[in-house]
């Protein structure tokens, strides 16, 4: 959700379609957000266009969304989000619940790259394996699209491993399959 409302969520209010009055935008909105995130794991850069988007009740003259967004927009509202939301709320929760979710053998997470790293290895722990039983790691589902995703992700298994060659992650055709 955070990646599918980064886009409008970075241009100045002036330019927004009023939103909370018209419950009949919001699905609209967040269906081309969507789709720009999906279009930003090809490319660097996209336009969402939503014609007719709302309506303007002083002026009572049509609203329309037509917003350029850069992949780097919103890779950083989702960092943003893992590190004031996730973060700290995997970090807070009592030892009994994060033992579960999290490794002990690690510090606390500080970013996506050390919560992954510590949810991966508390996974091994519970099953009594080591990272070198590993034999490849499958990277799927919406996150495993977005390029920030990915690296944290091969960060993640370097530093469990010692190689990236056993991340799969994946592309286009096969990825929606999964």
């Amino acid at each position: 959700d955070t990646a599918a409302t980064a886009p409008t969520s970075s241009s100045p209010p002036s330019s927004k379609p009023a939103l909370p009055h018209d419950p009949q935008a919001l699905p609209r909105l967040y269906e081309s957000s969507t789709a720009a995130v999906h279009e930003l794991t090809r490319k660097s850069r996209t336009q969402i266009n939503v014609p007719y988007l709302t309506v303007d009740w002083q002026t009572r003259q049509p609203r329309h969304l037509d917003e350029g967004v850069a992949r780097h927009v919103v890779e950083s509202e989702v960092d943003r989000f893992v590190s004031r939301r996730l973060v700290p709320y995997y970090s807070g929760l009592s030892d009994a619940a994060s033992s579960s979710i999290l490794s002990n053998a690690m510090p606390p997470p500080k970013d996506l790259t050390t919560l992954l790293s510590s949810a991966v290895l508390s996974a091994l722990e519970r099953t009594s394996r080591t990272p070198s039983s590993l034999r490849g790691m499958l990277l799927v589902g919406g996150g495993a699209r977005i390029p920030m995703v990915r690296r944290a992700m091969k960060t993640t298994v370097e530093f469990l491993t010692g190689g990236d060659e056993m991340l799969i992650a994946p592309e286009g055709e096969m990825a929606e399959e999964l």
